[in-house]
Order: structure tokens, then C-alpha cells, then sequence
């Protein structure tokens, strides 16, 4: 029997990696082995598919052996090398793999090895602008495939019925300094005192939505102002939503939410894709910061279109997926 194996590690790499395991395991009716694995703070996100990297290795070892093809399916992290390991042994065994891309930024470091950098066969990418800074990042043109984003689907389709607060500040964290040190000249603990300064200095309400990965120390800190909802079970309560450059800014917008990027300070690119989208306009200071909150979010609207805007990333990364099982190229 053939058999896809989906890993993901990073909750931006279960983003798109579940949905894509979830359809295609309905699709193939068990025609298929299809099973998924979940590693690190995935796994805390959905307990029965929480698993170990020994458990892929097994699983990829039987796989080798065993009659029928076999495809591995693996999410991207930045800072850490599990699904990489993963594509170097299936590499080993002959296994064909692809991974699948969930954000704009830091496209051939996603692929770091201690000596060197293992890529997949093939690269599943969001749109032309993926496509595009990743070749001029150093990625191989002929890996990569656009297929949209399959994270996004369900917030494409969904409008929040939105009763905001306009006192109530949402707060999104990123564990950015666990990556990046002081080099982006800020850090979350940075961004996070300034807005509390600016809402304690203006009667407004902060929470925060912290992030897997952020320090436990830290987020101890916050447990009495700390959400742990949904982003679309609670974006329709406050009144501005800020973030630095995570991908729940650009979730919260397509959900009708008021969005802002606070980089305080920031001497390196500005990886924000809403800003890259120009759907908001960075802010690069403390000043501007509250001047934005006390003005109130102006969010553009979308001037370009792009591919995972029609909602159906899901079902173009699936069906890529079993065509390159059945040893097609995919497109």
C-alpha cells in the first residue's frame, strides 16, 4: 500500500500541514496509508497525533521496506532541525519528500543542517511573492510549486460578526528573541512593555496571546491578562490587535480585524507580510505607536490578488500531494 507521511514541528508548519493530512486522508478513503506527526509544540496542539521524532524514523524505516510509494509531507521551522533530519534520512532510504511553506521569510535557513542545508524534492510555496524571495534567497527554482497557503482557508472564509471594544488592545507574541537574540533591534518583552505603558497611559485594556514557544518565566508574568481562545473566537472583542510580524495579523485582517505591526527600533528587513501586502504601514516607534491607537487603524484593503485569497489552498496542496505520490511532478 502506498503511504504519505505528514510531520510538522513549528504551529505555523501544523497550519498547513493538518489541513492538507486532514484531506487528503478523507480523499484517498483508505486507499492510502495516510498518517500525520506531530512534533514539539504541534503535538501540544492536538494530543492524539503528539509524537516523537523516533516515531517518523520508524515509520519511514517500515516504509522502505514495504511494498507500494511512499511520500513525506513535513511543515518548516525556523530555529530548529527536526523536519530537516527528517528530510536527510528519507533522503537516505530514497523516500521523495515535500515541504510546505507557511510564511515569507527566511526561506533557505528553514533548511539549516549543522553541516550544511538538506532541501526537499519539493517546495510547496504561498504565491508569486514566495516564489519570488525565495529563488533570491538561494532556493532552487525547479522545487518549488505555488499552492497557496492552506493555514489560511478557513479565516478567507470566515468574517468575524464583529462587536469590538475599541478599549480592549490584543496583544500577539512570537518567541523573537529566542530566534534573533537583540539583532532586530527589539524584543517581544520590548514591544509587549510598551504597549502596556501606552494603555496604562491612556485607560486602555491589554491581553495577550502568547505564543507556544514563548518563555514560560515570561508568560507567567501575564497570566491574569493572558487569552488562550482562538484568534477566531475572540478577534471580534478588541478594538486594535498588534503584532510584529506574525502570520495572526494577517488572519485576524482577513477576519475583519484592526491590525497594527509594531517593530520598535527595527534595524533589520521588515518581515511583516501585511506590511509586505500593504495592508498595514509599519511602526517603528514608540511615538507613532500611540498616535496610531489614539487615531484609530486605518487597515488598507488589498489592492493585489493573490493565490491563497480564493480560499482553496487545502485542496491544490492535497491533490499536488497525491499527484506526486502517484510519481507525477505535481503541476
Amino acid at each position: 500500500m502506498d503511504k504519505l507521511l505528514f510531520v510538522a514541528h513549528d504551529p505555523g508548519g501544523s497550519d498547513v500541514i493538518v489541513p492538507t493530512y486532514e484531506y487528503v486522508a478523507e480523499k484517498t478513503d483508505g486507499k492510502v496509508e495516510v498518517k500525520l506527526f506531530l512534533l514539539g509544540p504541534s503535538g501540544s496542539r492536538i494530543d492524539r497525533y503528539a509524537s516523537g521524532k523516533e516515531e517518523v524514523v520508524r515509520a519511514m524505516e517500515d516504509a522502505a521496506v514495504s511494498h507500494g510509494r511512499t511520500l513525506v509531507v513535513t511543515g518548516t521551522s525556523w530555529g530548529v532541525s527536526y523536519e530537516n533530519e527528517i528530510l536527510a534520512y528519507a533522503r537516505e532510504l530514497g523516500i521523495k519528500t515535500v515541504s510546505v511553506l507557511d510564511y515569507w521569510s527566511n526561506y533557505k535557513k528553514r533548511f539549516a543542517l549543522k553541516d550544511g542545508f538538506v532541501f526537499p524534492d519539493t517546495l510547496f510555496v504561498m504565491d508569486e511573492l514566495a516564489k519570488e524571495e525565495a529563488i533570491k534567497d538561494g532556493i532552487d527554482p525547479s522545487l518549488i510549486q505555488i499552492v497557496g497557503q492552506p493555514g489560511l482557508d478557513k479565516y478567507v472564509s470566515l468574517k468575524a460578526n464583529h462587536t469590538p471594544d475599541n478599549k480592549k488592545i490584543l496583544f500577539l507574541s512570537q518567541p523573537l528573541s529566542l530566534l534573533y537574540g537583540r539583532e532586530l533591534g527589539y524584543t517581544e518583552e520590548d514591544v509587549l512593555e510598551d504597549i502596556f505603558s501606552l494603555a496604562q497611559k491612556n485607560d486602555l485594556e491589554c491581553y495577550v496571546k502568547f505564543h507556544p514557544k514563548d518563555r514560560e518565566d515570561w508568560k507567567g508574568k501575564f497570566r491574569d491578562c493572558t487569552v488562550d481562545t482562538n484568534l477566531e473566537d475572540c478577534v471580534s472583542e478588541y478594538g486594535t490587535i498588534i503584532g510584529m510580524s506574525t502570520m495572526g495579523l494577517l488572519q485576524c485582517r482577513l477576519m475583519g480585524g484592526n491590525v497594527l505591526s509594531y517593530q520598535p527600533g527595527l534595524v533589520k528587513e521588515d518581515l511583516c507580510i501585511t506590511n509586505k501586502l500593504g495592508i498595514t504601514d509599519g511602526i517603528f516607534s514608540y511615538e507613532e505607536l500611540e498616535k496610531q491607537l489614539l487615531q484609530g487603524v486605518a487597515n488598507q484593503e488589498k489592492g493585489q490578488y493573490y493565490l491563497w485569497m480564493d480560499g482553496n489552498s487545502t485542496k491544490r496542496c492535497g491533490d499536488r500531494v497525491l499527484q506526486l505520490l502517484a510519481g507525477g511532478k505535481g503541476e
